[in-house]
């Protein structure tokens, strides 16, 4: 009698009962296309945890992000029902109207319900302590989670063919949730730098549209660039064939959090009155930086503020449109299919309900065409998200989510706060920001600030006025050009295998920035990687960087950190002791260095030096090996070559060009 077992795909849940003597083995969901190691599903759910895939993994080394990776969000807020009552209490969840259905999510279980990939091997965590494996890092010992539910990493797993290390999103916390998705926490193993990656919900991302249109969302979120008041986001790339983002960790919390645990009113009232005014003003700077690049955040609301230390990111820009431009050179978005219900404009809750009606009237029609160019549909723009701005403002001085009946009652809601007392704990606006607050809920959107620009210069004005002293900070310059941000979106798109964009990238922002360290470093082992550029030159660029920056701890890093590529550990440990002497305090440096002191008993030799002489430019010569890896053959010269040991370097044969046709034998 067959035996069989249930299994259930962690992509899209689908259970299917197969025989027992395929456990262990690697299949393909019918429905999702997905690929997982067959293992038996528990009567719970919250058994299952996804296997990790490396079938998308580029390289299982790194380049180097020009920004140390510090915190993420919350994950996504959650969704209401698309057609829950929307009349009482309102959390701060975010409200999001239903995809078009499409796609296969619905493909029927009958038939075959695998096609099995039998020489595919299973890609569970390795469990080694030194490549990482399941053993976290000495923060996360103690951390104790239970198993994880459908969608979610274990704490310990690797993902991108070892790359990355899941970790706790905090010692008591594996990850976050919301109605939409799950942020987690990894690091990369040999660089120990900390991201986070948002992953969407199976329902999200049920139908190859939903994917893509993650994607593309992800992309757009991306394309901000780099810039201190916005979370950045590195690069999207699926994993068990579902997108996943992997954007910087902020590790101090929203303004959320702030907002409710107290740290924001900390010492006396005028202590907590800059300190909401830093963060108002960095907010706008935030918001203005997306607007200034042709983007509408339209969720803004302080659990999608970040913060690391004192520094403030606008995060989650999912709801997010790319507007188009009016003629009068403000940006319109053409419809809107989303929104946080106690953060909305009155024009952003009146288009969503339009969007709503007639999404349900139309099913299966695109986005734009179900509310573009719809004479009913109020204009959205700027002005929106400076009203959604302001009720974030507001509940900073509120304490609490302020407009409990909707964002559009925020004008009747901040005047009804005025009228009240005041709080003996928190400070009470002052009277040039009330007057710009009143003109930020002004019904009709031309008439509240042009721009989130003009909002924060008289945010810095009435700080200046208040406290009698100028505003510490100085706005950051738009970084979608700096040299910083062509690197960081370089690495991007070398994980995705976007090679010669990235090249371009990287000459531009070395062009800019020719002595960073960071970004020479990544150029360097790019071009080395693909044989642009010869073992002894890249050497010599990191060696030239060293002695123009004596004393700076990162060009010795990043020395080290090319050795380490090269596996010449001997090198390496000696870069990375120069940079520890140098920023002692470094933990990258320190962790760096014990690796490559490990590591130093199978320290690789240079026996012999070959140049691989090019006959066309284009082309990067090939060296040969045997089948049991004992010899080499290398091009020598022009048509000729030499068979290498590969144990000593010393040659055993040379192919000397005689005639046309022994030569082409010969390299053969």
């Amino acid at each position: 009698m067959q035996r069989l077992f249930e299994t259930r795909c962690p992509n899209c849940l689908a259970v299917f009962s197969l025989d027992v003597a395929l456990l262990g083995r690697r299949g393909r969901c019918a429905r999702c296309g997905s690929t997982f190691v067959l293992q038996e599903a528990t009567v719970d759910d919250s058994l299952i945890a996804p296997p990790t895939d490396s079938s998308a993994s580029a390289s299982t080394g790194s380049y180097v992000s020009s920004k140390s990776a510090s915190a993420s969000s919350e994950a996504d807020a959650a969704s209401f029902a698309p057609d829950a009552p929307f009349d009482a209490a309102l959390s701060d969840d975010s409200l999001v109207a239903p995809r078009a259905p499409g796609g296969d999510a619905n493909a029927s279980n009958a038939g075959s319900p695998f096609g099995l990939d039998a020489d595919e091997p299973s890609e569970r965590p390795n469990d080694s302590d030194e490549t990482g494996g399941e053993a976290l890092p000495p923060e996360f010992a103690d951390a104790k989670f239970p198993p994880p539910p459908p969608g979610v990493w274990r704490a310990g797993e690797r993902l991108v063919g070892g790359a990355y290390q899941v970790l706790p999103l905090a010692p008591d916390k594996l990850y976050a949730e919301g109605g939409v998705g799950v942020v987690q926490r990894v690091r990369h193993v040999e660089w120990g730098v900390d991201l986070v990656v948002k992953s969407p919900k199976p329902s999200v991302v049920a139908t190859e549209a939903g994917k893509e249109s993650f994607e593309q969302e992800c992309r757009t979120w991306i394309g901000l660039g780099l810039h201190p008041n916005i979370v950045s986001c590195y690069f999207v790339r699926r994993i068990a064939g579902v997108p996943r983002l992997f954007a910087e960790l902020a590790p101090d919390g929203t303004l959320r959090d702030w907002i409710a645990d107290g740290r924001l009113y900390a010492g006396t009232q005028r202590e907590a009155l800059a300190r909401v005014l830093d963060v108002a003003i960095q907010f706008a700077w935030g918001l203005e930086h997306a607007h200034r690049l042709g983007l509408l955040h339209l969720d803004v609301k302080p659990s999608n503020v970040m913060t690391v230390g004192s520094t403030i990111k606008v995060t989650d820009f999912g709801l997010s449109k790319i507007a188009a431009q009016s003629p009068d050179g403000g940006l319109v978005a053409a419809f809107c299919d989303g929104m946080t219900p106690s953060y909305c404009s009155p024009e952003q809750y009146e288009a969503f309900q339009i969007y709503r009606q007639k999404r349900g009237s139309s099913r299966g029609a695109n986005d734009a065409s179900a509310s573009a160019n719809d004479a009913a549909t109020p204009a959205i723009t700027r002005q929106s998200d400076i009203w959604s701005w302001a009720i974030s403002v507001l509940a900073m001085f509120h304490g609490r989510s302020p407009c409990k009946m909707g964002g559009q009652t925020a004008a009747e809601v901040f005047e009804a706060f005025l009228a009240a007392p005041r709080s003996a704990t928190r400070p009470a606006p002052p009277p040039r920001l009330v007057e710009l607050l009143r003109r930020c809920f002004r019904k009709n959107p031309v008439e509240r600030p042009e721009s989130m620009q003009a909002v924060a210069d008289e945010l810095v004005s009435i700080y200046e006025e208040e406290f009698a002293e100028k505003y510490p900070r100085r706005q950051p310059r738009d970084a979608a050009s700096t040299a910083e941000s062509f690197s960081n979106r370089a690495i991007s798109l070398l994980e995705l295998g976007r090679t010669d964009e990235a090249f371009d990238l990287l000459r531009k922002a070395v062009a800019a920035n020719p002595l960073n360290p960071q970004i020479v470093f990544n150029q360097t082992l790019a071009r080395w990687r693909v044989g642009a550029t010869t073992d002894l030159q890249a050497v010599e660029r990191l060696d030239e960087l060293v002695k123009n920056r004596p004393n700076d701890a990162s060009a010795s890093y990043a020395l080290g950190l090319l050795h380490v590529e090269r596996c010449n550990l001997r090198s390496a440990v000696d870069a990375f002791e120069r940079a520890a002497e140098l920023a002692p305090d470094r933990d990258d440096v320190r962790r760096a260095l014990e690796r490559a002191r490990r590591r130093l008993p199978n320290d690789a030799q240079c026996l012999r030096r070959v140049l691989l002489r090019k006959k066309d430019a284009k082309i990067t010569p090939r060296l040969y090996a045997a089948d049991d890896g004992s010899r080499l053959l290398v091009p020598s010269g022009d048509d000729n070559f030499l068979v290498l040991s590969a144990k000593t370097g010393e040659p055993q044969l040379n192919f000397v060009k005689t005639t046309p046709d022994a030569a082409s034998i010969a390299g053969e």
